[in-house]
């Protein structure tokens, strides 16, 4: 009886379980044009997932030349396509008094899990003791450091030589990180170490989303639990018995 309880519901955890799927790119940025005077940079249609919308304030103006020619954002499989001409970089110097912020809004009315960090950096010296460092405010919640990366390579040309990154979005506990309906999430990058400047390009966000169990499924659950609750009770009456 017992074999055939721990069936039921070995059963019932794969009827619930969420399916896994692949995540997908949530929201990119890549051609930053130079123009400082508002210093915000907003991505590309084809680069936001339907229902979400972003943007990168810069407290430095951007450059609309020099920015990695990978095409790749950060250490991913997100394809850009052709580079434009002019493609440019962002740029964090120390006489910044802040450094820049990346925002994603979910405004799909669902909640997705978020997966992975991606940009690409190169700095203007690659000490152990000097980077960046990330952390994320999400709406409601805590400010939240995420990484820290240094000794990043140096500013050189050709522009192919900026560091690929991918860092998972977890909190302080290594749980997923969810962004709910209506929810936004900034993440800062900030200089460290009296780093003259470092420059960013090819940034992005993918996601999933979160997987709630369908009504069926939550109805077979309560019926396998409901009978393994009944089979204890028949055990339980014929000992008595």
């Amino acid at each position: 009886m017992k074999n055939r309880l721990r069936s039921l519901l070995i059963g019932s955890a794969i009827i619930i379980a969420p399916q896994i799927a692949s995540a997908s790119l949530l929201i990119g940025f890549h051609d930053f044009d130079g123009n400082g005077d508002q210093r915000i940079e907003s991505a590309h249609p084809a680069d936001v997932a339907a229902g979400f919308s972003g943007q990168i304030f810069e407290t430095e103006t951007s450059s609309n030349l020099g920015g990695s020619t990978d095409v790749i954002l950060g250490d991913s499989f997100y394809n850009m396509g052709a580079i434009a001409l002019n493609d440019g970089y962002a740029s964090i110097k120390t006489s910044a008094s802040q450094g820049l912020t990346m925002t994603l809004t979910n405004s799909t009315g669902l909640s997705y899990t978020l997966g992975q960090l991606y940009y690409d950096a190169v700095g203007s010296a690659n000490s152990g003791s000097k980077g960046i460092d990330v952390s994320y405010l999400k709406s409601g919640g805590v400010l939240t450091a995420l990484t820290s990366d240094r000794g990043m390579r140096l500013i050189t040309t050709p522009e192919d030589d900026y560091r690929d990154y991918a860092k998972n979005i977890v909190n302080l506990l290594d749980q997923p990180v969810i962004l709910g309906a209506d929810e936004t999430i900034s993440f800062y990058f900030s200089i460290v170490g009296n780093l003259s400047e470092v420059r960013l390009d090819n940034l992005g966000i993918d996601g999933v989303l979160t997987a709630i169990p369908e009504p069926g499924s939550l109805l077979a659950l309560g019926c396998v639990l409901g009978s393994g609750a009944l089979l204890r009770t028949r055990r339980r009456t014929v000992r008595l018995a």
